[in-house]
């Protein structure tokens, strides 16, 4: 066992309150996302195709193409899109869902691509 998870579970075994509790809950999921974030990239480091090569050396003329900027990933839980609610009619699940997409939606408007986790 590692000092991350000694340390949380030390913190669940010490905690006097429920928000205590609340807050390792908080830690683990933010450690769950970050290593769901790790994985992703792994992954897209070693499924990323190879640059063809013929073992020819070519030489042109063209100016140089500016490198693509990275694409701005923004990482939303998903306890912040969907806020925790109680929902009795179709008209609550409306305006739920409403207020959900204009949070999607905005958080969109500053980054590239959203990712639930």
């Amino acid at each position: 066992m590692g000092e991350r998870e000694r340390a949380r579970t030390g913190a669940v075994r010490d905690a006097a309150t429920l928000t205590q509790l609340d807050a390792v809950s908080a830690q683990l999921t933010d450690d769950q996302a970050r290593l769901f974030g790790d994985l992703d990239r792994e992954h897209e480091r070693i499924h990323r195709p190879a640059p063809a090569s013929t073992g020819q050396v070519v030489t042109t003329s063209h100016a140089p193409v500016a490198p693509e900027r990275p694409r701005k990933v923004r990482e939303l839980q998903r306890s912040t899109a969907f806020l925790p609610k109680t929902l009795h009619s179709e008209a609550e699940i409306d305006a739920y869902l409403a207020e959900a997409r204009k949070r999607l939606v905005s958080e969109l408007s500053h980054n590239d691509a959203i990712k639930l986790n």
